[in-house]
């Protein structure tokens, strides 16, 4: 948990990029997390903007991993941060695509710089600090 506290102090990205992966289209195999062109754009808007952005939907630019790595590695290394994913309708069937996903990043990071993980179902996910 030493790493935590850099990370923190405006490095979440390099935290994201460190130890998140991803599945490559297809599925087939799995990766290191790299901002693609338009997550990259979303990371320099800052976070003042963020409060604001409404974004318009555009479906496989990589639009939904970036937001769900920014607001999940958020609640990894912020404490009391809470975070709200939803998905368009509960039996869409990308929910559970989603929702891998997220245990994907977070499962990836090694245990030792992860925050504990005491509750993990299909509707929510918390995080203890100690």
């Amino acid at each position: 948990m030493e790493l935590l506290p850099w990370y923190q102090d405006g490095h979440r990205w390099d935290f994201v990029q460190d130890w998140f992966s991803i599945a490559e289209e297809g599925g087939s195999r799995v990766l290191p997390f790299r901002l693609n062109g338009v997550q990259r754009r979303y990371v320099e808007l800052g976070e003042e903007w963020k409060k604001r952005l409404v974004v318009v939907k555009a479906r496989r630019v990589g639009f939904s991993s970036g937001m769900q790595a920014d607001y999940v590695s958020a609640a990894m290394l912020i404490p009391g941060m809470r975070v709200l994913l939803i998905a368009q309708k509960p039996e869409d069937k990308t929910l559970p695509q989603h929702r891998s996903r997220i245990q994907r990043y977070v499962y990836g990071v090694p245990e030792a710089i992860r925050p504990r993980v005491g509750l993990d179902n299909t509707s929510a996910m918390v995080f203890e600090f100690e």
